[in-house]
């Protein structure tokens, strides 16, 4: 995982994790943070969990340079440095974090360690190797901030700083929301081709997948689902078939 970004009701991520990871990321965050704050209702919006695909490295790049300048975009710290939450830039490669355990929630010590070591990673690229992928990163999160700190400028705003953003109660609300009901992508490449044949992979994935459906109603236990099917294997224990390689 490169980055976790909690903002407002969503987390931005940049990752390349399996499904169980991403359920329990977002399980343990929400009954972590509603317990320290005494809290019973949602933490994350109650939408259903959106997954967008990044075709390439370049992809992943532009993505995480994304996420890097979203509080600057937001005005409200005028570097990614300053960001109080969890921000791993490629600054902190090579680097060894020691995490304590928290005191809400995960106080239980014969289920979870007093404190877990993170340590910081390059990108793994499939393209690109580690140094590339970390020197284009470096660049791409610069110029990604630069932009949004000179569009706050030029509109006259100004950025609150990391002490008031700290200072901000939980409970406050957005002031701006969302435009709702709009298109959700599933997939973002640069190159046209390689968008193309992802989009074709999903839709073969789809009609695969309902096929196998119908015949497992249909009384047939023994039919194989695609790879990439989680919930009808995890939950019922279907049959799912190997991924390439």
């Amino acid at each position: 995982m490169r980055d976790v970004e909690p903002s407002s009701h969503r987390a931005h991520r940049c990752s390349r994790n399996p499904a169980r990871l991403r359920r329990e990321l977002h399980r343990t965050v929400a009954k972590a943070l509603n317990a320290a704050q005494g809290q019973w209702e949602n933490l994350w919006s109650a939408e259903q969990y959106h997954s967008l695909e990044l075709g390439s490295d370049e992809d992943v790049i532009d993505k995480i340079a994304c996420i890097a300048a979203n509080p600057t975009e937001a005005g409200l710290v005028e570097s990614p440095e300053e960001w109080p939450g969890v921000m791993l830039l490629p600054e902190g490669e090579g680097k060894t974090l020691e995490i304590q355990r928290p005191g809400k929630y995960f106080a239980n010590s014969s289920v979870f360690p007093e404190k877990v070591t993170l340590r910081v990673v390059p990108m793994m690229g499939r393209q690109l190797s580690r140094e590339a992928s970390s020197r284009r990163l470096g660049a791409a999160i610069k110029r990604a901030v630069a932009r949004a700190r000179e569009a706050v400028i030029a509109a006259g705003g100004r950025f609150l700083g990391r002490q008031v953003v700290l200072g901000q109660s939980f409970q406050k609300r957005a002031e701006s929301y969302e435009p709702k009901r709009g298109p959700i992508p599933q997939v973002r490449a640069r190159n046209r081709t390689l968008l193309k044949a992802i989009l074709a992979r999903y839709a073969e994935f789809q009609v695969r997948y309902r096929e196998a459906l119908d015949a497992w109603r249909g009384g047939d236990r023994g039919v194989v689902f695609p790879f990439g099917t989680w919930a009808m294997r995890l939950v019922h224990g279907a049959v799912v078939a190997q991924g390439p390689g």
